[in-house]
């Protein structure tokens, strides 16, 4: 806790937007960056502490949110894009999608 720099948690052609998790007891941290390749929509990512194991948590153009569980192993995805008005996914800590749980339907 003195500041000093311990490890690199991300790096790669791409940026780091916001922090949208820190959980150090468990060891990991959750950010919102751009994607490589499409730099105008956000994507999340998850990482551990010590700077191992960057999973891109989000596939596809658009808008992606992330709503964590409180115990950090389960999350509600959002994602929005001109091709796509909306979908809600249930996501574990791995990306998986485990189930739909939404999609707005484009108008008419």
């Amino acid at each position: 806790r003195s500041g000093a720099l311990v490890a690199t948690v991300t790096a790669g052609e791409w940026r780091v937007r916001e922090i949208v998790r820190l959980d150090e007891a468990g060891g990991w941290i959750s950010v919102s960056g751009s994607a490589p390749g499409y730099a105008i929509g956000d994507t999340q990512w998850r990482a551990h502490l010590d700077g191992s194991r960057l999973v891109r948590l989000t596939e596809g153009r658009g808008h992606w949110e992330l709503d964590w569980n409180g115990a950090g192993d389960l999350a509600i995805a959002r994602v929005e894009h001109l091709e796509n008005p909306g979908e809600t996914w249930l996501i574990d800590a791995d990306g998986r999608r485990v189930r739909l749980l939404g999609r707005t339907a484009a108008p008419e």
